[in-house]
């Protein structure tokens, strides 16, 4: 029987680039097997450890309507896999009960909302249509349908080893494996072709060293605002963050918009210092770095409490020498205690750490926050 795949580890963009970063990533987390369907510009990626087929991308093949929510009962839960053109809003999943309808309705109302996205309501099955009986009254636009997922599902919704390189992949190192051949070849002709005797050249005079570069890095208080900024953007009316990143050049978000306007989502950022910018068909809000209020390292508990409460707030540390790689999976960055504690343990155990990278990547409403610092000796800080 197949095994179909509503739930899994989500991700889209139009940037293959991107695509190959996640599917690394995919691999670090212990997944196994992906999907990967490109619908109109955007790839829709899914990461599963035992699934066959994706869900989400067969019922985007059995429909042809471009703005739609679709809900059935699959294995005694209630999913919903919605999409507006090709863009995919959400594939989840919930208890087959009250609660489950309350919660599925709650995550779908933006959908559904005629002046939001005007999302079509599809309701399939007997066992759904009882469920959502007393529910849909307020939407205009429903339909009751019957879609059995197919005993042979079509091949783009197939679910292939991690292992095995997506096929535009395999064809890129083809070409570039021929171009290096190309290149070697004609190495190897210009070297050992005889060259014309020429008067001995004078020696050139000795070329004056390089300085080597400082070591790039910046003030680990420039994360002290991160809790704030992801909890203000974590929903956003009409557009959805993907990623925050802060790199020595400044902070960025990486948006991609529903049904909003770029003066909409502008107008949710008031007062940020944001600037918009489009590259590539990629929607960013990006502003430099600026002075922020230093850690505040007093608290009520002692500093080795906290670091020993640090891992049960969920962070996890790794350290190779003077680095450590700082991550944490379920980042809640409304819990403003749990962030002002590990802001504490950061500036009474690394007061001269110097920030190195720093990202936060939304999936499924959950922050994967990674951050990497390096600890300088005291008297060598910039």
């Amino acid at each position: 029987m197949t095994a179909w795949c509503f739930e899994g580890w989500r991700h889209q963009s139009h940037d293959r680039d991107q695509i190959l970063t996640w599917l690394t990533e995919a691999k670090q987390l212990g997944f196994q097997r992906y999907s990967l369907w490109k619908c109109g510009a955007q790839y829709w990626l899914c990461c599963s450890e035992t699934a066959d087929h994706d869900g989400a991308i067969e019922l985007r093949q059995c429909i042809d309507d471009n703005a739609v929510v679709v809900v059935q009962v699959w294995q005694q839960r209630l999913v919903c896999v919605a999409w507006r053109d090709d863009v995919l809003l959400g594939a989840c999943g919930f208890s087959a009960d009250h609660t489950g309808v309350l919660n599925l309705l709650f995550v779908a109302q933006d959908w559904l909302a005629p002046e939001k996205m005007g999302c079509s309501l599809f309701i399939s099955g007997n066992q759904a249509k009882e469920l959502l009986a007393c529910h849909v009254t307020a939407y205009t636009h429903v339909r009751y349908v019957n879609i059995e997922l197919p005993d042979m599902p079509n091949k783009q919704a197939r679910f292939r080893s991690l292992r095995q390189h997506p096929a535009w992949l395999r064809r890129r190192v083809l070409v570039l494996s021929t171009i290096t051949a190309l290149t070697i070849s004609l190495g190897f002709t210009w070297w050992f072709w005889p060259e014309p005797e020429a008067q001995p050249l004078a020696k050139p005079e000795q070329a004056l060293s390089v300085l080597k570069q400082p070591q790039v890095g910046w003030d680990a208080n420039q994360i002290a605002h991160l809790s704030q900024l992801l909890s203000q953007v974590s929903y956003l009316a009409g557009w959805q963050v993907l990623r925050w990143e802060l790199t020595a050049r400044g902070e960025q978000l990486i948006v991609q918009p529903s049904y909003g306007r770029v003066s909409e989502l502008l107008s949710q950022l008031t007062g940020s210092n944001w600037d918009y910018q489009k590259d590539k068909g990629e929607h960013r809000l990006v502003r430099p770095l600026k002075d922020l209020t230093q850690m505040d390292g007093s608290t009520e508990s002692p500093a080795s409490a906290v670091g020993d409460q640090l891992e049960q707030l969920g962070f996890s540390v790794t350290s190779r020498g003077k680095a450590l790689s700082i991550k944490h999976d379920l980042f809640d960055p409304h819990d403003g205690d749990g962030w002002q504690q590990f802001l504490t343990w950061l500036s009474v155990n690394h007061p001269n750490a110097q920030l190195i990278a720093a990202n936060a990547v939304l999936s499924d409403l959950i922050w994967q926050l990674q951050i990497s610092i390096e600890d300088i000796p005291q008297g060598t800080l910039p």
